[in-house]
């Protein structure tokens, strides 16, 4: 079912299977494939929803469920993996020909010229990506909307190639939690991790 604000391809459409596209949609030169209504590796994500501020502050930030918030809120740290996670997606990125939407090729410099509290930062593989969603959420975005507020239920790239479609590349939509693969040329949205 193709939501409010779909996915927009020139040269291709969408394929869903099983899932939905939020509202927000994409604009791209290529189509992309949906496969799955809800992928969470393990389980639900996020120990049982949205989990409000409490715990400790200090020098070393907010903690938010098992997110710490940096001091100066740029990043999170899922203590949960490890991984430290861009915050904002909020605002342009710097080489993106339709900032703050990028193509894989655009998300990938932009990620790698990231000097945001020090060096470092990458696209995300799908694995680190799906561990962040949270489909205990009860309306879209599907993540821990205190932690990482503003995100909008869009598709994110990765860095993974897609098992089932050659040349295309992973992405995660955080309007329904699912995944699905895109031509390399689509644009979406970036969230760095180091």
């Amino acid at each position: 079912m193709t939501g409010k604000g779909g996915a927009a391809g020139f040269g291709g459409g969408v394929i869903a299977s099983g899932g939905s596209t939020g509202s927000g949609g994409v604009a791209g030169f290529g189509g992309m494939t949906v496969t799955g209504g809800v992928i969470a590796s393990g389980g639900s994500m996020g120990s049982g929803g949205v989990v409000g501020l409490g715990g400790m502050t200090g020098t070393s930030g907010t903690s938010v469920g098992h997110y710490v918030v940096s001091a100066d809120g740029l990043t999170v740290t899922d203590t949960t993996t490890g991984l430290v996670w861009q915050r904002d997606v909020a605002h342009s990125r710097p080489g993106c020909q339709y900032s703050p939407l990028c193509n894989l090729f655009e998300a990938k410099a932009y990620c790698a010229s990231l000097a945001l509290d020090g060096p470092g930062w990458r696209l995300p593989t799908e694995d680190e990506l799906v561990s962040i969603v949270d489909t205990a959420v009860g309306s879209a975005p599907k993540i821990d909307q205190t932690a990482f507020p503003y995100t909008p239920p869009e598709g994110f790239w990765t860095s993974s190639p897609a098992a089932d479609s050659s040349g295309f590349v992973c992405f995660v939509h955080f309007g329904y939690g699912g995944t699905g693969s895109a031509n390399p040329v689509v644009f979406f949205k970036v969230r760095c991790v180091r």
